[in-house]
């Protein structure tokens, strides 16, 4: 019997491509997000496309109710739902950071918590999170969005000590520079609608023309999709991994070597602090 893949976020980027990628190698893949119009090139490979709208509780249960009565109980959850705030730390509206927390992390342990009661009594199941390099590494004007990133690595890895004992692994990915439609509203944004940064507009507004270009030549998402491929394949996946994959040795070399202080100064400078 093929194992049911539930994957978040799937209506672009490396949520679309990890459910192409999954359906080409015979899971039943469920793909959820809001734009379910969006979704509908998927739904022709034959993938199960459903709306879900991650920060709305109700709304997950709903098409939670629907997964499991049209294709059947999820083995496999990849949570890669997200949105992005950035700006300086200290005027980031409360508002906004609540509402990325929401998204970001809150929403995730809520959709995993329901899941897992299904992997847990099959004595079988995979809990893959997309974290992002930002979990590992702080850099100016991202606070926000790494805030919920280190949350969510040390919740992952505590989840992944209490259930493996189940037969579930608990992973997280983190994807480096990857081609994704999560920065375009921000690099995007004009000098009025950066007015509200204030004394750090000016290289507030650099750091997003860097970003512009990093993600302009980020790699492709299917680096993402392999590494998710080898979680779900593995006897005994591990609980982090960097994608690309080749950029994996270089990071943990670079962790080892620097001291804090040391890659927080280094990421300050890169943008003008």
């Amino acid at each position: 019997m093929k194992k049911i893949a539930l994957v978040t976020g799937a209506s672009a980027g490396i949520g679309w491509d990890i459910a192409e990628y999954l359906n080409r190698k015979d899971f039943s893949v469920v793909a959820a997000a809001r734009r379910l119009e969006r979704m509908h090139p998927l739904k022709e490979q034959g993938i199960y496309t459903i709306a879900m709208d991650v920060g709305d509780l109700k709304s997950v249960d709903a098409a939670l109710e629907c997964i499991v009565r049209d294709v059947g109980a999820i083995d496999i959850l990849i949570n890669n739902a997200a949105t992005k705030v950035m700006g300086p730390a200290a005027l980031v509206p409360m508002a906004d950071l609540r509402y990325l927390f929401d998204v970001n992390f809150f929403s995730l342990v809520d959709l995993t918590q329901k899941c897992l009661p299904h992997m847990q009594a099959q004595a079988w199941g995979r809990v893959i999170n997309i974290s992002s390099m930002g979990g590992l590494f702080c850099t100016p004007f991202n606070s926000p969005y790494s805030s919920a990133k280190f949350a969510l690595e040390s919740w992952s890895r505590t989840l992944k000590q209490e259930v493996k004992k189940f037969g579930v692994e608990v992973s997280l990915i983190r994807p480096g520079s990857v081609k994704s439609e999560i920065f375009d509203n921000i690099v995007n944004q004009t000098k009025e609608e950066l007015a509200w940064t204030g004394e750090w507009q000016d290289v507030y507004a650099n750091f997003l023309k860097a970003m512009a270009k990093t993600q302009a030549e980020g790699a492709d998402p299917v680096c993402v999709s392999e590494v998710v491929h080898e979680i779900i394949t593995s006897d005994s996946p591990r609980v982090g991994y960097i994608a690309p994959v080749d950029q994996e040795q270089r990071v943990v070399q670079y962790i080892r070597e620097t001291a804090e202080d040391e890659r927080d100064s280094r990421g300050a400078a890169m943008f003008g602090l």
